[in-house]
């Protein structure tokens, strides 16, 4: 891709993206559920964004004790 066209969809992009989460935030903002109950909103952006390090952390939990479960147990005796 040559760097003039890239340089003009990343520009749009960057605008269109600015954009179209300013009016969103502003409409989502200004709805009375939002506004009585603002911190639940928090929390749950909070707990949304910590989900995918919580399944990375258990999936890895997982396969460590799935490999660790596979090893092979070395002989006592040598010889």
């Amino acid at each position: 891709m040559q760097y003039r066209k890239f340089a003009v969809f990343n520009i749009t992009g960057a605008i269109s993206w600015v954009a179209s989460m300013t009016l969103i935030g502003y409409g989502f903002g200004n709805l009375e559920i939002v506004k009585n109950n603002f911190s639940f909103v928090i929390i749950g952006i909070v707990i949304i964004s910590v989900l995918p390090m919580v399944f990375m952390v258990i999936s890895e939990w997982r396969r460590a004790r799935i490999l660790k479960s596979q090893e092979p147990v070395a002989s006592s005796q040598n010889g």
